[in-house]
Formats: structure tokens, sequence, C-alpha cells
């Protein structure tokens, strides 16, 4: 069952997910625990981890334009261009993990539950194209994945290879990096750009029309979730969304996300892009579908 809310997003539980979580047997602290006659259950201390993701996303043409003719006279010039040869997923990514004690009293021993997701996805790019009715196997050209249950394990607490950690991260799957004087220098946040379509365009242009110059730019071209060809939600599948999803997770806990602006490192006299954010303790194998 989808539902389209007012901004024209379609939201689909991806898998076994059904929406914001708001309780289950076990999870929250008995009423009254803490305080002198609260119930009787199992006391702490516990030792608790959670995890969560949301990823905002967007298809863009990746693959660069199939072969074009240039027209030059000496009055003007013309390009003709043949259909897009692929598009792919480009996002940005927030993901948390917090490992902690807790003193409460619970209702059960131990709990653990795995991470759900929704997705909210749209019919339409950025431009108002439509590409064909979402369902609850396909992405669209942009939208949302956010976490609808986060991954939840209490177990007692020993003090024995149960660090506390609080991780949060917030970045990108792809960089974008300033030109100065012809030549790639820092990094730029993505959030005003990424959602131009040339931007992505021309970085797989055929001869003869790129933007040459253009700043912000970017030598990264995206391959997450390719789909041949010009894009319909047809071509998608729901296999495909939650590979992407686990694939996201992987560099997470590798990582392997890109800053937001990007860090840079040097490459010989070469400024680039340097994937170098993550989680090492997010594991995509919590997550359901």
């Amino acid at each position: 069952m989808s539902d389209a809310d007012d901004s024209g997003y379609v939201k689909n539980p991806l898998g076994g997910g059904t929406g914001p979580y708001v309780g289950g047997d076990g999870l929250s602290p008995l009423s009254g625990a803490g305080v002198s006659g609260a119930p009787s259950g199992y006391a702490g201390p516990w030792f608790i981890e959670q995890q969560t993701l949301h990823i905002d996303y967007l298809r863009v043409p990746a693959g660069g334009l199939g072969a074009s003719t240039l027209t030059i006279s000496l009055t003007g010039a013309t390009t003709t261009h043949a259909p897009i040869n692929k598009t792919a997923i480009v996002a940005l990514v927030t993901a948390s993990y917090q490992a902690s004690v807790d003193y409460a009293s619970y209702s059960t021993s131990a709990y653990q539950q795995s991470q759900q997701f929704q997705m909210n996805a749209a019919s339409g790019d950025p431009n108002g194209v439509s590409y064909g009715t979402i369902t609850s196997a396909t992405m669209g050209p942009m939208g949302q994945i956010m976490t609808s249950r986060p991954y939840y394990r209490r177990v007692a607490y020993t003090g024995t290879n149960q660090p506390t950690v609080s991780q949060y991260i917030d970045g990108a799957t792809f960089p974008l990096q300033e030109l100065v004087g012809g030549v790639l220098a820092g990094g730029v946040a993505v959030n005003n750009y990424w959602t131009d379509y040339k931007q992505w365009k021309d970085g797989g242009c055929q001869a003869a029309t790129h933007r040459f110059g253009n700043s912000p730019q970017t030598l990264f071209m995206p391959n997450d979730y390719p789909i041949a060809g010009a894009y319909n939600v047809s071509k998608e599948t729901w296999y495909d969304i939650t590979a992407f999803v686990d694939s996201v997770g992987s560099r997470i806990s590798a990582e392997k996300i890109f800053e937001n602006p990007t860090n840079t490192g040097m490459l010989g006299p070469l400024q680039l892009a340097v994937a170098d954010i993550g989680i090492p303790e997010y594991n995509k194998s919590h997550h359901e579908y």
C-alpha cells in the first residue's frame, strides 16, 4: 500500500518496514523505572546499540550522451545529441551509531530488532518531468530512503568488549570541487548544485561539447544503481533498490563517504577529492527488507 503526501512523494515501506516506529515489547523502559516503587522487571546495567540511516537521492545522467553531431559555420554552431547512454544515483547520506550503558529496568531480559526503511519517492525530477507511476519497487528520479525503525540491541553490560560510542556522519556519495585558474581546488558544498543535470551531463559529453572552465566541477562519474539507456520507472527492481541501500551501508562502515564539502588530497600535482568519512561500527547486516 502506497501513500502520496502533499509534496507529491509516494511513501512505501521498503520490505518489512511499515512506517515510523512507535514502540515494541521490551524496547521501552518499564513505567516508573528508576523510582521507588517501580514495577518489577529486569534491571540494568544494559549495553544498548542503535543505528540509523537516511539517504536523499537523485538519479542523474551518468554515462554521457550518445554520439553527437557538431555543425560549425562562420556564423554559428549547432550540436545535436543522441539519447542518454546511462543514468545512476547520487545521494546525500546521514547515518548514526550509538552504543551506551543504561541502568533502567525493562520488561525483557534482552531485546533485539532489525533496521527497517521507508521510501519516499517522487515520479517527477527537479524540473517536473515525470517518468512513470511510482510503486513499492521504484525509487523514481528522486526522493528519500529513511530508517523507519532503528536497529536496536540490548544485552547485559559486562564491560568486556562493549565500548560506548556515539558516531554521526553527514556526507555524500559524490564530491564537487572549486575550479581556480583552470585547476581543481578545495571542496564545495554539493547541496546547491547536485540537482543541476547539466553538472552531470557535461562530465560525460562527447568531444567539443564540454563546458570547460565552469566551477564547481567533479571528476567523479556516478555508478550507483546504474540503468542503461533513457530512464523510466519500468526499468527498476526491488532487488536493485535494496542492493543500493546495502552498498551505501558498506561504504559507511568502510569510511568511503565524501565529506560535504569534500576533503581533498594531493596526487602528484593534482588536488583530488577523497572519500574518507564513515562509521566503522555501522553494519548493513542489520538491514531488513
